[in-house]
C-alpha cells in the first residue's frame, strides 16, 4: 500500500510577506467535517498512533494553506451527508484515504 506520507512532505512555513494562512477555526471545522464524511477519524487515528500530533498539525496547516475553504463548504452543501468520496481539491485527500483503508 502506498504511504500517504510519501506524497505529502511536512508543511514548510512561507517566507515573510507571502500570503497568510486562512483562519484556524473555519479550516479546522471543515477538516473535521471532510474527515467525518470520509469515515476517517483524525482524533482516533492520533490516539491509535496511526498519525502523530505533528502530522495532525500539518493536515490542519495544509488545509489552511490550500485556499479552498469555500469550495469545501460548497461541496458539502451539494453532496449527500453519506457521500464518502473525498473531493479532488482536498489538500488532505491522501491522509483521509490512508486512514480509511487502515480501518
Amino acid at each position: 500500500m502506498k504511504d500517504w506520507r510519501s506524497e505529502h512532505s511536512p508543511v514548510e512555513h512561507s517566507p515573510v510577506g507571502s500570503r497568510a494562512l486562512g483562519e484556524f477555526n473555519p479550516h479546522f471545522k471543515q477538516l473535521r467535517a471532510i474527515a467525518q464524511r470520509a469515515d476517517a477519524d483524525l482524533g482516533e487515528a492520533l490516539h491509535e498512533r496511526q498519525i502523530s500530533a505533528a502530522e495532525y498539525s500539518e493536515a490542519i496547516t495544509r488545509c489552511r494553506a490550500a485556499n479552498c475553504l469555500q469550495a469545501c463548504v460548497d461541496w458539502q452543501g451539494e453532496t449527500a451527508a453519506d457521500h464518502r468520496e473525498i473531493p479532488a481539491f482536498c489538500a488532505n485527500r491522501a491522509i483521509f484515504e490512508h486512514l480509511r483503508k487502515s480501518r
